[in-house]
């Protein structure tokens, strides 16, 4: 069953508003190329973006699990073949969630990576950036 969607203006996620360009759709979310202006953790990510506005994963509905499942499974068709990456999610101002709008990072990790980041966890990699600005 479909969650009804109540868009908020000015959301950069809420896809009335056309800030996103969907990849994949499921019934209950979408997955979106990164915006630049998103905070992205690294280049090429994609977002998990659930098409009901709330600020916490906590608040959405049972259904948004199938969807994650359905948008998961479509990024091999269109990541062109990146079979590597990581999954993450920041619930709260604190937490580093930026956009209160609930969404989940897809950031692609491959053998190319320079050495200090390959084969580390992402919430390392992004602490370690954020200690060298």
């Amino acid at each position: 069953m479909s969650t009804k969607n109540i868009p908020v203006e000015g959301c950069p996620f809420c896809f009335e508003n056309g800030k996103i360009e969907v990849i994949a759709e499921a019934p209950d979310g979408y997955l979106v190329a990164a915006l630049d202006s998103a905070g992205s953790p690294m280049p090429g990510c994609y977002l998990l973006i659930p098409k009901i506005h709330t600020e916490s994963v906590i608040d959405l509905p049972i259904c948004w699990q199938g969807s994650v499942y359905i948008l998961l499974r479509a990024i091999p068709e269109v990541a062109e073949g990146r079979t590597d990456w990581n999954l993450n999610y920041n619930s709260g101002k604190w937490a580093g969630q930026r956009v209160p709008h609930t969404h989940g990072w897809v950031v692609f990790r491959s053998e190319e990576e320079s050495e200090s980041t390959r084969e580390l966890g992402l919430a390392t990699i992004v602490r370690r950036s954020r200690e060298q600005e």
